[in-house]
C-alpha cells in the first residue's frame, strides 16, 4: 500500500472553481485517511444508513460552503429520522 499521495491543483475540487487558488490545502495526503473518507462517503449515501441513525444529530450548513455541497448535505439531514435534530445555518 502507498503511504502517502503528492496532489496537484487538479486534485482539489471545489464547487466553485474561483475559490481553488484562495483555499490552503494539503500537499501530501495519506492514502489510509483519504481511504476512510471515501468508505463513509458511500455510506453516508445509503438511505438505509442515514435511516437507522438513533442518536442525536447537529449539523450545521455553510450556505457559502465551496466545498462541500450545502444542497446535499439538505437532502442526507433529510433522510436522518427527526428524533433530535438541530440544524444551523
Amino acid at each position: 500500500m502507498i503511504p502517502y499521495v503528492i496532489k496537484t491543483r487538479q486534485f482539489i475540487q471545489v464547487n466553485d472553481p474561483a475559490a481553488k487558488n484562495r483555499l490552503f490545502s494539503y500537499r501530501v495526503v495519506p492514502t489510509r485517511g483519504t481511504e476512510i473518507l471515501i468508505e463513509t462517503g458511500a455510506l453516508a449515501k445509503q438511505v438505509e444508513i442515514l435511516g437507522s441513525i438513533s442518536c442525536p444529530v447537529l449539523m450545521m450548513i455553510s450556505t457559502g460552503d465551496m466545498a462541500a455541497s450545502p444542497e446535499k448535505a439538505k437532502e442526507a439531514f433529510a433522510l436522518i429520522p427527526p428524533r433530535e435534530q438541530d440544524h444551523f445555518r
